[in-house]
């Protein structure tokens, strides 16, 4: 019974109900009984006493609810039943009334229970004849004649559509949306890129890729340091066969990579430069320590240490 009342949701939900509505629906369809078949045996409709949660019973079996079927929030569950309520498909059972007259469906002691109310079917779209046998409607002169405009779903109508000049008519085709600026942080790379480009002259058939150096002294972040450029410049030559290029596609990939890129050069100078310095006290020491023994040698001639 639960696959026929699923079928009769299916094809009565009005277009108004939402996803949620429908799928809890669907959901209290499919686990309905007849009436015949246990408790309530008030003569109503098919009923299920599907909990909106599911819980373990008295017997230690787990019991599937409507979170569990549906795979949505308690909260949204009950908010999908009360919408139901309020578009005339009313699932859930009263048991009671309050004081203002509203009605209860459930109590401490009395769980809610459901009712699968007759749902007609959705009303068929209007027999529109054969198709195919219907002559087209006079278009008139398509080149002249504008479109009319639809109806929005408000009630109020689009703005029309400009009718459209024959090819020969128009004017010169647009070549295409303007170019599109750099971001900022780029921008002094593009123009230091422009000017060894116009450097070049225009009888060149192919720009070449500036200099690296070129490129290093626009990049953001490297003003005024001489040391990270020259770090990098030596580090791109000893692992790339064309460093220009190589940093160039660095570019292109965005400011983000770029400042990543400097980020780690930046930490890579860093830890050489400690390293530096710690072969130089290294060296210092150890210039020490030989120092001190050819002195110590040079006054005592007579023995070693």
């Amino acid at each position: 019974m639960g696959h026929e009342l699923y079928r009769m949701i299916r094809d009565g939900a009005l277009e108004s109900w939402t996803v949620p509505m429908r799928m809890v629906a669907w959901a209290i369809a499919d686990d309905a009984k007849d009436p015949s078949q246990g408790s309530p045996r008030d003569g109503g409709g098919p009923w299920s006493a599907i909990p909106v949660k599911g819980s373990w019973s008295a017997d230690g079996e787990w019991q599937d609810g409507l979170t569990e079927r549906t795979g949505l929030a308690e909260r949204t569950i009950r908010r999908a039943l009360a919408l139901l309520g309020e578009a005339g498909y009313e699932m859930r059972e009263q048991v009671a009334a309050d004081s203002s007259g509203r009605a209860v469906f459930a109590f401490k002691g009395h769980a809610v229970r459901f009712r699968v109310p007759v749902l007609k079917p959705r009303q068929s779209p209007p027999d529109q004849g054969d198709l195919t046998t219907q002559s087209p409607p006079d278009q008139g002169d398509l080149t002249t004649r504008a479109r009319q405009p639809k109806p929005t779903r408000s009630g109020r109508k689009a703005h029309p559509v400009r009718p459209q000049s024959p090819p020969s008519e128009r004017g010169p085709i647009s070549p295409g949306p303007p170019r599109v600026s750099p971001p900022p942080e780029l921008q002094v790379v593009n123009s230091n890129l422009e000017g060894d480009r116009d450097r070049q002259g225009d009888d060149d058939s192919e720009t070449p890729i500036p200099g690296l150096r070129t490129i290093l002294d626009g990049l953001p972040g490297l003003d005024g340091d001489d040391a990270l450029k020259a770090f990098i410049a030596a580090r791109l030559t000893a692992t790339t066969d064309d460093p220009a290029a190589w940093l160039l596609a660095k570019i292109s990939e965005g400011p983000r990579a770029v400042g990543q890129f400097i980020g780690h050069s930046r930490r890579r100078l860093a830890q050489d430069r400690d390293r530096r310095q710690a072969e130089a006290e290294a060296d210092a020491e150890l210039r020490r320590q030989s120092d001190g023994l050819s002195q110590w040698m040079r006054e005592h001639p007579e023995g070693t240490p």
